[in-house]
């Protein structure tokens, strides 16, 4: 069984090299189903900045959700350009379309629930196929715009149509479209013309490591009320733990094993 999945997954790659275009007035959209038929250059150059979706991360991405034994592990890739008559990058995006938990976006508390029903007897209880910008283990601006050229509204229509037709042929059950900040320009269009229902995701964390590198550089960094909570609730604990920066030399198992600890517990975003 897992002999004949890989076999099919390989002639996936083969037919995918060949790209489908649609001209629509000056823009060209083109559509490959593998990172191996995008111009390589355009799109890192496009994606710097905006998340790990280089065209060598998304390689490594193919490689490890094709040809594994649940249905849950296998996803379809669709990779998305725009150019102009000059072939100028107007707009790109990637989706993909996998098995997800209806539930990924709930309450703690009715995940909690469901997934009691998946593990008496029915691990697939309230899952659906859904089509993706991006995929479940990437994050930031998945929607490339080259915002001040004069056809760039026009190429994200394109795009989304584009995405409604990807969705049908994938047995997508819903389309989703992220991630976007509240007052982007090109996320109001889309909600307007397409009729897209908004939802708030996780709020996104982050900590600026330039400018500072000791505890004492660090506590001149932030505020007063961050300050106060650092000294009286985190340097009283730090004895407690060792911080070990590692440089690759963990085994990739005992990494998966620190993030399954998590998974397991947090319901807030119920993933596989």
């Amino acid at each position: 069984m897992k002999e004949s999945k890989t076999k099919e997954s390989k002639t996936k790659t083969k037919e995918s090299k060949s790209f489908k275009n649609q001209n629509t007035g000056e823009l060209t959209i083109e559509h490959t189903n593998s990172v191996a038929g995008l111009d390589e250059n355009a799109w890192n150059k496009a994606v710097v900045g905006r998340g790990n979706y280089t065209t060598g991360a998304l390689k490594q991405m193919e490689m490890s959700f094709t040809g594994n034994a649940l249905a849950q592990d296998n996803w379809d890739f669709d990779y998305l350009t725009v150019k102009d008559q000059n072939g100028q990058l107007v707009a790109a995006t990637f989706f993909t379309t996998a098995l997800m938990k209806d539930d990924m976006l709930s309450s703690a508390d009715q995940s909690e629930f469901i997934e009691s029903i998946r593990q008496n007897g029915d691990p697939y209880y309230m899952c659906s196929r859904v089509t993706m910008m991006g995929s479940l283990i990437t994050e930031g601006e998945h929607l490339f715009v080259s915002e001040n050229h004069p056809s760039a509204k026009e190429a994200i229509e394109l795009i989304f149509i584009k995405a409604e037709q990807i969705q049908k042929s994938r047995n997508g059950q819903s389309l989703m479209l992220r991630d976007f900040e509240k007052n982007n320009e090109m996320a109001g269009l889309m909600g307007q013309k397409f009729d897209f229902l908004q939802k708030d995701l996780p709020v996104n964390y982050s900590i600026s490591l330039s400018g500072w590198n000791d505890l004492d550089g660090y506590l001149a960094s932030i505020g007063k009320k961050s300050r106060k909570h650092v000294r009286d609730n985190v340097i009283p604990e730090l004895a407690k733990y060792d911080v070990i920066c590692d440089k690759g030399l963990m085994d990739p198992a005992k990494w998966h094993e620190l993030y399954l600890n998590v998974q397991k517990r947090v319901r807030e975003l119920n993933t596989f």
